[in-house]
């Protein structure tokens, strides 16, 4: 559960929650091991239950209309810095779901040191 939050209203297009690097490692001797992070945003107009098979909608890291792409994740370095779409080539382009409200269209990750 992250520390931080900001709520999200129906039509809003952002999504900002802050994690304690405490929150990622398997326990408290990790954390100083710890050099990055796997980190991949995902919309869907539904999440399949048990059996279910019926197809969705969805949005993720990489083109989602190119099948070699689908679901890529990117490697963050847990060093002080914003890491972003830009940063990564440009690794998610827009008008790549047939659902415009699910379309990842730009994100950020910020990492703070102390």
């Amino acid at each position: 559960m992250p520390i931080n939050s900001t709520p999200v209203n129906t039509g809003d297009n952002t999504i900002s929650f802050e994690l304690d690097i405490n929150q990622i490692a398997a326990n408290q001797s990790q954390v100083p091991l710890l050099q990055s992070m796997q980190v991949n945003f995902l919309t869907m107009n539904r999440v399949p239950q048990g059996s279910d098979s019926g197809s969705k909608i969805y949005d993720a890291l990489g083109d989602t209309q190119d099948p070699t792409q689908i679901n890529d994740y990117v490697v963050i370095p847990l060093q002080a810095g914003v890491y972003n779409n830009a940063r990564f080539a440009n690794l998610e382009p827009t008008n790549d779901t047939p659902d415009p409200a699910l379309d990842i269209s730009d994100w950020s990750v910020e990492v703070r040191t102390q």
